[in-house]
């Protein structure tokens, strides 16, 4: 299984780094070991509500894409009172 070695969105450029430090200053470091498509949704949770394209780079040499849609998701309950 590939693992992640770089991550960044459309519009950056690529990190030099295993990340990009200045979108995930909090990130830690063993979420850019996970296979691509888990980095880029953790990727794309860090980043907040929104639609991303998430580029990986793994262990590998390969690039992978990835399109990621963030959003909160408003729910309720109603039930009869006893």
């Amino acid at each position: 299984m590939p693992l992640t070695v770089k991550i960044w969105r459309d519009g950056e450029s690529e990190p030099e780094g295993l990340f990009n430090q200045r979108m995930c200053p909090n990130a830690p470091p063993n979420w850019f070991r996970e296979e691509p498509r888990v980095a880029a949704q953790l990727y794309a949770l860090e980043c907040g509500v929104g639609d991303w394209r998430v580029n990986v780079l793994d262990d590998r040499g390969r690039r992978h894409v990835f399109v990621t849609s963030v959003q909160w998701k408003l729910s309720a309950s109603v039930r009869k009172s006893e």
